[in-house]
């Protein structure tokens, strides 16, 4: 009696210990599917570049550092060089006028302009979302020069889903403009 009672409770032990093992092992697929899901995520939001060039120490864009050291050219039809991406990076600052647009639109345009581009040659895609949210903050571009210049229409193939833009850490002034108004609305009248 005392064996098979024994043997039941080495069953059950084992049973557990085999739903605990087939448990962990779910939880591992899981994990690795996430981080597989992350890996192809990422691999969609670069594109291997033998365009890459180097920044010059200290390139900004719209007055904010930015914290690579290579970029391409390749998104920017407009611009052939470092000197013109610069150019035409001057002729958006118009937008400032405009603030909920310029609070959206530096990000976008230096992620176009000025793609980060790493030491194995990747170069990241710009955002599709970052691109949409300025349509309608900045739709004041469709009435000047027939709109978005064709290489900053959301559609164009280098505008990938789900690709964050965080080399561009730049100042948020929407922000700023609500501290602002907020400040015009408690002074006497």
């Amino acid at each position: 009696m005392a064996f098979l009672t024994d043997s039941i409770s080495n069953g059950r032990s084992m049973l557990n210990f085999t739903k605990r093992a087939s448990l962990l092992n779910i939880v591992t697929v899981i994990l690795f599917l996430d981080l597989l899901q992350f890996t192809f995520a990422a691999n969609d939001c670069q594109v291997n570049s033998t365009h890459c060039i180097a920044l010059p120490k200290g390139k900004t864009c719209f007055g904010s550092a930015l914290k690579f050291q290579s970029t391409s050219l390749e998104f920017a039809n407009d611009s052939s060089t470092l000197a013109e991406v610069d150019e035409k990076l001057k002729l958006w600052k118009g937008l400032q006028n405009v603030p909920q647009c310029w609070a959206v639109v530096q990000r976008f345009l230096c992620s176009v302009y000025l793609p980060k581009c790493n030491n194995t040659g990747f170069l990241e895609y710009p955002s599709k979302e970052e691109c949409e949210k300025t349509r309608q903050p900045c739709k004041i571009v469709e009435s000047f020069n027939n709109g978005w210049p064709l290489f900053l229409q959301c559609n164009q193939p280098h505008f990938k889903p789900n690709c964050k833009v965080c080399q561009h850490q730049l100042p948020s002034y929407q922000s700023d403009l609500v501290v602002f108004k907020d400040l015009l609305k408690s002074l006497p009248k």
